[in-house]
């Protein structure tokens, strides 16, 4: 004996007495559970069933209502009929192990021989109950104590899993053919594409009016999944402005193409077609105002409110005027005024100048002048006795002349010595003036300086409201790259033609769905007042869907945008960026989760030379945030992929999925 214990001096062969004990424990539990199967084989399979069907689908309050509603009648019936009826189930195995059968109603009932009842039935269905949603109290307790497995893990085995790689090898003919489905459809949704996890995403078109980024670095399929999302609008007749900041002339085919595809007509305003686009077509004095410096950039903001203020008034200016001269005929207009008055900014640009104001003003006084001593005259003329009032005056404060006079130059009237003085005057209203003009120069001096002035014939001419009324497609294309300041005029001018537009068609027309406002490159032209009018415009039903490269888009020379353009924004698809702080910010962006963080301690089983590593009893776990997408993903993520984030549904977690967008233009 001895010998034999010093061979084993390692400790190998050895068994503790709490060994021994874990291993009766086991072998008496092994036995009760064989027991029980034997008699309530039944009960428990439909206990199974029902409770990984049911999971999850009661609140806590309904399940503890189950379980008392079914197992105090199962008690009063054991009461009432016994343990017994519920034996009877053994006869199930009567036909697979009868010596067993006979062995335990020889054992439970002295011979008898099993025998279903109602009772048993009875009790059988309270025990199914009771046990049902006991399993379903158990499983919310266990996730919260035991099964400790984390959400992280979950998510890293699908993605390394052999079901995930076979999908994502074939994803783009199961696209294609999820997309052939939709379009022979009724469906009226937005088809985005499908999630990892196979499941088709659809958008209802209203989610994207309280507006979406979408963000990815070049080639990674945020101009595709633009075209997705204006055929959803089509499909509703909803119409869409498209501002496409690379000019690529495959963008006007492929939207040519989904025009076609549902009757709608594309207008093209680009460098190639002969379109011509007056950007203050419509509006009263504020609201072509609001345009105008939505496009100019300030670096004091005192000159910006004093430059608001003076556009105002030359505005209201030229648009009284207009008025005044559609209600003359051209022998009543003085040559000397030089062209009828236009609102477009031809003639803006003609009126920031203090000289052009006064003459235009002073001719205005002279003609009034002139005809007012004409009338005199004439009442002289039939013998009757002139009066003051008949008595021509060269500044009336009541005119319309005399108002602006007044306004402009603080004078009651004008005289030859003020236009000359006028012509020489310096200080902050012409500095102003001339601030204004400068930065307005730089799109009607531009190459596309022409096509700013309305064209004779009405077809050439751009009506956005026009277009969006009947649903059709606005295509504006320039290379932001060959026309950085053009493009960025040019998009603010969009932007706030269309956000008034939309309001005008949303108060006007009662069965007005509303319109999407397509932004590519939109870092290029964003600014605090075009932020604005889009706030603004979403209430007119203007779903604003802004394309990126970059976060580094939103900052500008003059300010850092993005944190006022994420607020405004509810709606994200965030694809790759390889830019590291950029990555962060976009799993920012997406958020965090609750998770558990869990270590396991690992222990040496065996002895010295027996050395086996397993884990062992203890390890902690504690609770957690972790980013729904890792930095490191966001700069991985193939192309034509996107991380969504859908925080426009009435739900109380935001909606959050990798999803691949399907190619919109394949079939067309």
């Amino acid at each position: 004996m001895r010998e034999e214990e010093k061979l084993d001096f390692l400790g190998i062969d050895k068994e503790s007495p709490q060994t021994k004990n874990e291993m009766g424990l086991v072998f008496g539990f092994a036995v009760a559970g064989a027991g029980t199967l034997f008699f309530l084989l039944p009960v428990f399979i439909l206990t199974l069933l029902l409770a990984y069907f049911l999971h999850r689908k009661f609140p806590l309050k309904i399940e503890w209502l189950l379980f008392f509603g079914f197992t105090i009648p199962l008690a009063l019936g054991i009461m009432e009929f016994g343990y017994q009826p519920l034996l009877q189930f053994g006869v199930i195995w009567q036909g697979i192990i009868p010596k067993a059968v006979l062995f335990f109603e020889n054992f439970v009932q002295d011979g008898q021989p099993f025998q279903l009842t109602s009772q048993s039935y009875i009790l059988g269905s309270l025990l199914t109950g009771s046990l049902t949603s006991l399993f379903l109290l158990l499983s919310r307790r266990l996730k919260k104590t035991w099964l400790t497995k984390e959400k992280e893990q979950k998510k890293t085995d699908y993605v390394e899993s052999d079901k995930f790689k076979k999908f994502f090898k074939q994803k783009d003919p199961i696209l294609e053919k999820e997309q052939e489905k939709y379009r022979q459809s009724d469906n009226k949704r937005v088809y985005i594409g499908m999630s990892i996890k196979k499941i088709n995403e659809y958008l209802d078109i209203k989610n994207f009016f309280t507006h979406c980024l979408i963000q990815g670095t070049t080639g990674s399929g945020k101009t595709t999944l633009m075209y997705a999302i204006l055929e959803g609008a089509l499909r509703q007749g909803l119409g869409g402005i498209f501002i496409d900041g690379k000019g690529d002339v495959n963008t006007e085919r492929d939207l040519q193409k989904l025009a076609d595809a549902y009757g709608k007509k594309l207008v093209v305003f680009s460098e190639r077609s002969k379109i011509h686009y007056n950007p203050v077509k419509y509006g009263k004095p504020t609201a072509v105002k609001d345009r105008l410096m939505a496009v100019m950039d300030w670096s004091e903001s005192f000159y910006e409110k004093e430059s608001e203020n003076m556009l105002q008034m030359i505005i209201s200016f030229i648009q009284e005027y207009i008025g005044i001269e559609n209600s003359r005929t051209n022998d009543e207009r003085s040559p000397s005024q030089g062209k009828r008055l236009k609102m477009d900014l031809e003639t803006i640009h003609r009126f920031l100048d203090l000289n052009e104001i006064a003459n235009y003003l002073f001719l205005e006084q002279a003609e009034e002048y002139i005809a007012d001593c004409d009338k005199a005259k004439d009442k002289k003329a039939t013998g009757k006795t002139l009066t003051q009032k008949d008595l021509p005056l060269a500044g009336q404060e009541d005119s319309v002349h005399g108002k602006y006079i007044k306004y402009f130059f603080k004078l009651d009237e004008l005289t030859y010595s003020d236009l000359e003085e006028i012509q020489e005057m310096k200080g902050e209203t012409v500095k102003l003036i001339r601030g204004l003009r400068t930065q307005l120069e730089l799109l009607i001096y531009s190459d596309f300086g022409n096509k700013f002035v309305e064209s004779e014939d009405p077809d050439l001419n751009l009506d956005i409201l026009n277009e969006i009324r009947q649903g059709h497609i606005v295509l504006l294309a320039f290379s932001a790259t060959t026309y950085s300041s053009f493009i960025q005029i040019l998009g603010r001018f969009v932007v706030g033609d269309v956000g008034f537009c939309v309001a005008q068609l949303h108060n006007s027309d009662p069965n007005f769905k509303g319109a999407l406002g397509l932004f590519d490159e939109f870092g290029s032209y964003a600014n605090e007042r075009i932020l604005t009018i889009l706030s603004q415009a979403r209430s007119a039903l203007l779903g604003a869907v802004l394309g990126i490269q970059s976060i580094s888009d939103l900052v500008t020379p003059f300010q850092d945008l993005t944190g006022r353009i994420i607020d405004n924004v509810n709606l994200f698809f965030l694809g790759r960026t390889n830019y590291a702080p950029n990555a962060e910010m976009s799993a920012k962006t997406v958020g965090t989760y609750k998770d558990i963080d869990r270590t396991v301690m690992t222990e040496n089983q065996g002895g010295l030379l027996s050395r086996i590593e397993t884990k062992g009893e203890r390890g902690t776990v504690r609770n957690v945030r972790k980013f729904w997408f890792e930095p490191d993903e966001v700069k991985d993520l193939p192309n034509y992929t996107f991380y969504m984030n859908d925080k426009t549904r009435n739900t109380l977690e935001p909606y959050k999925e990798k999803v691949f967008i399907r190619n919109t233009m394949q079939g067309l």
